[in-house]
């Protein structure tokens, strides 16, 4: 599975697909398109579309793979909210990558089901240069996966990746299981914090408004908290300038436990409420962690926020941790648990919050010692 080549910036010949006055005053019509590649652009681009345009164009893979779409041009109409022109991006089985407006060039799209459906919609107020994207079925340096556990790498890795790539990760775990992803190596072009050149960029799923847990470039190894929706993309692109020697991170599945549940695994995560947002009032939450005879269970608190009492006897918010059924701690405040439990084969981690201040909660993890 892990097979890394990569997508080269420049397309040679390729079919273009343009919405036309025809097509428009053609309600209910869609321009289908079943190419392998090419590319679709905004009616009169470069010029300037007219107004009052509705365009669809559906794009279907013939192989049947996830297509890749990269927009190299992109000036609409901008508003807040996207309502006068713009471009929506929709995946085949209906859900919903992004829609789009302004002057930024949207981020590469991925869409998992081989189909692509394109609008492009403009009112009767101002016109722009419009839009020009490039689709692709290619597998190259596509890496979709729902194992496990496995690395993603950039590729050349650990030569230099080459100029002008983009690259597509998208890893999926099982209903209920999040993801933990470790970088052990990161050096890309770093030119400011924005990184506007070189870069890699990390979400926890397809979408436009899926969470965007970072931008990063330079030599420093991110830091990836744990991906609770059990989903990650990452997006690498490199510019024709300089190249690194580029990144590999590890990844696994973690079972984790939101509130309240009994867990019989080797190792897993628990968290309050929302975290890393802020908990809810007037909550209760009872985790079991648990492990086969003979064995014990490491806990570890990786952040922990909570409200804290006037006299530190945390009557207030807090985590109580039972080993069996003897008490051996009750916490609260901002200062994160410092002590890594060891303790027997049942425990029971206890989360309460009152009805009135509230923070981010806390986050552990626990390991089975045999």
């Amino acid at each position: 599975m892990e097979k890394y080549v990569y997508i080269k910036m420049s397309y040679g010949c390729l079919y273009i697909v343009v919405c036309s006055f025809l097509f428009r005053q053609s309600k209910g019509n869609s321009i289908v398109v079943t190419n392998t590649s090419g590319i679709i652009t905004s009616p009169n681009y470069p010029s300037d579309y007219n107004n009052d345009l509705d365009c669809e164009y559906i794009i279907k893979s013939p192989t049947k793979q996830p297509i890749t779409l990269v927009f190299e041009d992109f000036d609409i109409e901008d508003d807040d909210d996207c309502t006068k022109d713009y471009v929506s991006v929709k995946d085949g089985t209906n859900i919903l990558l992004g829609t789009f407006c302004g002057d930024n060039i949207p981020y590469p799209l991925l869409a998992l089901s081989g189909v692509i459906i394109l609008k492009f919609h403009s009112n009767n107020e101002d016109s722009e240069k419009g839009f020009r994207a490039v689709f692709n079925d290619s597998q190259e340096c596509v890496y979709v996966t729902k194992d496990s556990n496995g690395t993603i790498q950039s590729p050349n890795y650990p030569d230099n990746y080459p100029k002008n790539t983009i690259c597509l990760y998208y890893i999926e775990s099982r209903k209920g299981v999040s993801i933990n992803m470790t970088f052990t190596h990161f050096a890309l072009e770093y030119t400011s914090r924005r990184c506007p050149d070189d870069y890699v960029l990390v979400r926890d799923g397809l979408s436009q408004s899926s969470k965007q847990i970072g931008k990063f470039c330079g030599s420093r190894i991110p830091f990836i908290p744990v991906l609770l929706t059990g989903t990650v993309f990452i997006i690498f692109r490199s510019n024709n300038l300089i190249s690194w020697s580029g990144f590999k991170a590890k990844y696994e599945e973690k079972p984790f436990l939101e509130c309240s549940g009994f867990l019989n695994v080797s190792l897993g995560r628990i968290q309050s409420p929302k975290h890393p947002e802020i908990y809810d009032s007037n909550t209760d939450c009872v985790y079991t962690l648990a492990c086969q005879f003979n064995c014990l269970i490491n806990l570890t608190f990786a952040f922990f926020e909570m409200e804290k009492a006037d006299h530190g006897n945390c009557t207030y918010d807090f985590v109580e941790i039972y080993d069996s059924n003897t008490s051996i701690g009750k916490f609260c405040g901002f200062q994160k648990p410092g002590l890594t439990f060891i303790l027997s084969s049942s425990v029971r981690v206890l989360f309460h919050s009152d009805n009135s201040k509230n923070y981010r909660g806390f986050s552990a993890n626990f390991a089975e010692i045999t």
